[in-house]
């Protein structure tokens, strides 16, 4: 009966070390796969940083272009480019005939 006892104890042992090492062997393989997927998403992380950075700067610039082109389609700006260019505003608007000429418009000319 004391042998059977033993054995058993043995035996319980045993299991119970097989148990421990799978259980160590598991956790093992657990940690290291932690790591490695931390590891990866930092990688990650890093990427969407650096695409996060292109998108502002491509949004940044074209909201500078769309401020300049709205700048360049003000009636201001197109004055301010007009009178640099010699064109005056005139207070009157005076018609010149042309006679018997032909032109693609009709025989007025519109001055002002």
């Amino acid at each position: 009966m004391k042998k059977l006892i033993e054995e058993e104890t043995v035996k319980r042992s045993h299991k119970s070390r097989g148990l421990i090492v799978a259980l160590f062997v598991v956790v093992t393989v657990l940690l290291i796969g932690q790591v490695l997927i931390a590891n990866r998403l930092v990688g990650v992380a890093d990427q969407l940083r650096v695409l996060d950075r292109h998108i502002q700067e491509a949004s940044r610039r074209t909201d500078k272009l769309s401020y300049e082109l709205r700048q360049q389609d003000s009636l201001s700006t197109i004055a301010v480019q007009a009178a640099s260019l010699g064109f005056v505003k005139t207070k009157r608007i005076t018609f010149l005939e042309t006679g018997n000429k032909p032109m693609a418009f009709g025989s007025t000319i519109l001055v002002r």
